[in-house]
């Protein structure tokens, strides 16, 4: 798997701030498939560590991940939702079966 977005430079949520504020419709984040948008998605949600973040700096996440995936901020919302029930973002399959044939 190979990642293409560097976004390395961002570190602060004043940094994302700054960086949204900026009319970026070039800036992209450029994935080959979905597994490795939601691993990206999982790396920024850990980086910043937003299961501990205000609220505030939540939306602030949100945005910039919506942004840079080019999903909407309910796509974003729903994975997060995913990252938080499951662990991880990428499809878990479960087989639900209460009879066995």
């Amino acid at each position: 798997m190979i990642i293409y977005m560097q976004d390395d430079f961002v570190v602060t949520i004043n940094q994302i701030k700054e960086f949204l504020k900026l009319n970026n419709e070039g800036a992209r984040f450029t994935a080959k498939d979905k597994v490795e948008r939601n691993q990206w998605i999982e790396n920024v949600l850990a980086k910043f560590r937003y299961f501990s973040c205000r609220k505030r700096d939540k939306s602030i996440i949100k945005n910039y991940t919506a942004r840079m995936a080019d999903l909407s901020k309910i796509q974003v919302k729903k994975l997060i939702a995913r990252k938080r029930k499951f662990g991880k973002i990428s499809p878990i399959f479960i087989f639900l079966s209460t009879n066995p044939i």
